[in-house]
């Protein structure tokens, strides 16, 4: 139960209750003011302390303040990329199929032993013989009709010279005849010119001496005549005989062509027969042997179903092959330096290379870009000069340098991390650089490296520029940016 007594001294303290509470919360008060005060000399000496970089605080126009600015510096830098699953090809691959049917009779030999899986060989090397009589019965029939062709020629031949002889007889009675005439027209003028004396005599002259020389006038006229139609007909049998020459003539050009005709016949079948023996295309090595001696094998026309009867691989030249992750396609090129590394059976080796070819497309199903590097073996590893023997179906990895910076190339820009603004949306990163009119610039970045504390910037920014570090994100383009250096 509450008493009066109590009551009287709980009001009567109530003043000395109330100046206690105040004292209390003023203490707290300054006891808060003296640490932050003590933390904000703290920080000021952390920052006033710190030589590694030229920091300045400043304060942009659209009302954010307290950004930290620096200076962008650069390295010497080499960008690589290693990719692991490279694999190694025969330089050239090919499957031996025969053009014509047969059974295998022979199978060819590299010193003294029948070539199998792993036998080096020659180029143009025969690896099998097949058995194709038909295709030699057709070569006979071939060789017989040039002959035969070759007879033709020579008949052709004899009529040219035969229709020859015959345009020179022609042409001797064409000249004969033209004698004829040139006599029929003299005796026509001596028959005339008698005739004529004749007609002046008259009465002198009886009529059967006028009559006789007038019937000699007209029989030596009728003569001429004779003579100038048998040159005519002297003239077209030359020309009849000139006309069987270029009939000879053309006999003897078919006869010739046929000929040929029966050669390039000859010739394919020769061709066929060739095919017979199959041959090593280059030099290298057998990788699969199909067929045995009696193997019966089918021509390799379309829907024939014929198989192979060996697999020949190129090991002089092998190809390194490997594929690229689509977002560092775009920086591979042909003839980048490539090292060739942890290969199976080969762990301690490093080859050397460049890249030989790129594909001018991603691969559509794994979306990667397939590249490729040419060694020539034997290999030899630069650090130990042990030589190597690269093999198909040996993998290891690929190290591409894509570029270097220094020297002539000049150094990377490197940028810290935290002046790195991710983009909204999605969008490319950015730095904010402060132009030499004092306006922020949003630059978006091409990153070549990040570690966490810094980054390689291959485009977007140049080496001494002014960028802002933590809380660019706040700063609009183009808002105005002062700030003075720190000492």
């Amino acid at each position: 139960m509450f008493d009066k007594k109590d009551s009287r001294n709980w009001q009567t303290a109530r003043p000395f209750r109330l100046l206690t509470m105040f004292c209390l919360a003023f203490v707290c008060l300054t006891v808060g003011f003296g640490l932050v005060g003590c933390k904000k000399a703290d920080e000021s000496q952390e920052q006033t302390g710190s030589d590694k970089q030229a920091n300045v605080t400043a304060g942009a126009s659209n009302g954010a303040s307290g950004w930290k600015l620096e200076k962008v510096t650069d390295i010497e830098y080499e960008e690589t990329l290693d990719l692991p699953g490279a694999t190694v090809r025969g330089y050239e691959t090919v499957q031996l199929l025969a053009k014509v049917g047969g059974y295998v009779t022979r199978l060819g030999t590299v010193d003294g032993e029948t070539v199998d899986i792993g036998t080096p060989v020659a180029a143009k090397i025969a690896l099998a013989v097949l058995d194709v009589p038909e295709l030699e019965n057709e070569l006979t029939q071939k060789m017989a009709l040039v002959t035969q062709a070759k007879s033709e020629v020579a008949q052709a031949k004899a009529a040219v010279v035969q229709a020859k002889a015959e345009l020179t007889r022609r042409e001797k009675e064409r000249e004969q005849a033209g004698f004829v005439q040139e006599e029929k027209q003299a005796l026509v003028e001596l028959r005339d010119k008698a005739f004529e004396r004749i007609k002046t005599l008259k009465g002198l002259v009886n009529q059967k001496s006028r009559d006789e020389a007038k019937f000699a006038l007209a029989a030596a006229t009728a003569a001429e005549k004779s003579a100038a139609s048998a040159i005519l007909t002297a003239k077209a049998s030359v020309d009849a005989a000139g006309a069987d020459i270029e009939k000879a003539n053309a006999d003897k050009a078919r006869a010739d062509a046929q000929v040929e005709v029966a050669k390039a016949a000859v010739a394919q079948a020769q061709t066929m027969i060739d095919y017979a023996t199959i041959k090593s295309p280059f030099a290298g090595v057998i990788t699969e042997r199909l067929v045995d001696h009696g193997s019966f094998v089918r021509p390799a026309t379309s829907n024939s179903g014929a198989t192979p009867l060996f697999v020949v691989t190129r090991t002089d030249m092998v190809r390194v092959v490997v594929a690229v992750p689509n977002t560092r396609a775009v920086h591979v090129r042909r003839g980048q330096a490539v090292w060739f590394h942890s290969v199976g059976g080969l762990q301690a080796a490093t080859i050397p290379g460049r890249v030989s070819r790129v594909a001018t497309n991603l691969d559509r199903e794994s979306r990667m870009l397939r590249i490729e590097a040419d060694f020539k073996n034997p290999v030899t590893d630069p650090k130990t000069g042990k030589k190597h023997t690269l093999v198909p179906g040996m993998f290891g990895s690929v190290r591409i340098t894509l570029q270097s910076w220094g020297g002539k190339n000049g150094r990377l820009p490197v940028v810290p991390a935290s002046a790195l603004v991710r983009g909204q949306e999605g969008g490319p990163r950015y730095v904010v650089v402060v132009g030499s009119d004092g306006a922020a610039q949003h630059r978006a970045v091409d990153i070549v490296f990040e570690d966490g504390s810094r980054a390689g910037v291959r485009e977007g920014v140049k080496v001494d520029e002014t960028i802002v570090l933590q809380g660019g994100t706040g700063i609009a383009e183009g808002a105005m940016i002062s700030a003075e250096m720190s000492k």
